[in-house]
């Protein structure tokens, strides 16, 4: 079973978060106004368990009845619909009898250039919240605030 943003003894990184994604947001973590005492792994660590978290909170989760079948599923949906939104306001529009966007322009390159800015913006939306609460939850049990929520602010 895979499991949180962890190294192994051969250096090998394990996550939910696909290679690719994990390097963009580390870099972009490098880079950042980092949170005292988080390592890179730590803070993409405290993302995945933050989303898991969430997802598991939410009422009819599938993942109530066995947690190991969660496969990271809640951040690749969350992380593609930003992508898809994005999309939608660089004017490309969807069609949803093809399932496919449409407009002027190249999809597949206007996709390769949001999706990184989206991954940034998920690193800038933690680093925001986390700083906020002080860690990866909030102190005040009534702060009903996700890590998961539009990245419209954050993109550049």
């Amino acid at each position: 079973m895979k499991g949180w943003v962890s190294s192994e003894a051969n250096g090998k990184i394990i996550s939910w978060i696909n290679q690719r994604d994990l390097e963009i947001m580390t870099q972009t973590y490098l880079v950042s106004p980092r949170i005292e005492g988080l390592t890179p792994n730590d803070f993409l660590s405290t993302i995945s368990w933050r989303i898991y978290t969430e997802h598991f909170s939410q009422p009819g989760s599938c993942y109530w009845a066995n947690p190991r079948l969660y496969d990271g599923k809640p951040f690749r949906e969350w992380v593609n619909d930003e992508t898809h939104y994005e999309l939608v306001r660089k004017q490309f529009s969807w069609d949803k009898t093809r399932n496919q966007f449409e407009g002027n322009g190249d999809v597949t390159k206007a996709y390769q250039e949001i999706r990184p800015r989206i991954l940034q913006a998920v690193v800038k939306r933690a680093i925001e919240l986390f700083r906020e609460w002080g860690g990866p939850q909030p102190i005040d049990k009534e702060d009903k605030r996700n890590l998961r929520t539009s990245l419209e602010k954050y993109i550049n």
